[in-house]
C-alpha cells in the first residue's frame, strides 16, 4: 500500500523529520551549485581550472552532501561572485560571512 510523504513525516519524531529537512537542504544546496555554473555558461573543466583541481574533483565536490563555507567562498570568487551567509531568526537577519 503506497502512503504519502506528508503521512510518514507526520509518523516521524521531531529529531527524524529534521534531519530529513537537514538532508533535503543540503541536497538542494549542492544542485544549486551546478546549476548557478551552467547559467553562467561555465564547464565543469573551465571552474575546475580557475580552482586549480581536475574536473572529476569538481564533479565530485558538486555532488557532495556536505561542503565547507571555505569552499563554497573559493567557488563563488572562480566564478566572478562572492558568497554571503545570513541567520533569519524569525523577522531579524544577521551576517554570518
Amino acid at each position: 500500500m503506497a502512503r504519502n510523504f506528508d503521512e510518514l513525516l507526520s509518523k516521524m519524531s521531531a529529531a527524524a523529520r529534521a534531519e530529513v529537512e537537514r538532508r533535503v537542504t543540503i541536497k538542494l544546496a549542492a544542485m544549486r551549485l551546478s546549476e548557478i555554473r551552467k547559467q553562467l555558461g561555465v564547464t565543469q573543466e573551465e571552474l575546475a581550472g580557475r580552482l586549480g583541481m581536475k574536473q572529476a574533483s569538481l564533479s565530485k565536490l558538486e555532488r557532495r552532501p556536505d561542503v565547507r563555507l571555505s569552499t563554497l567562498k573559493r567557488v563563488a570568487s572562480a566564478l566572478g561572485g562572492s558568497m554571503e551567509v545570513r541567520l533569519r531568526v524569525g523577522k531579524r537577519a544577521f551576517s554570518l560571512v
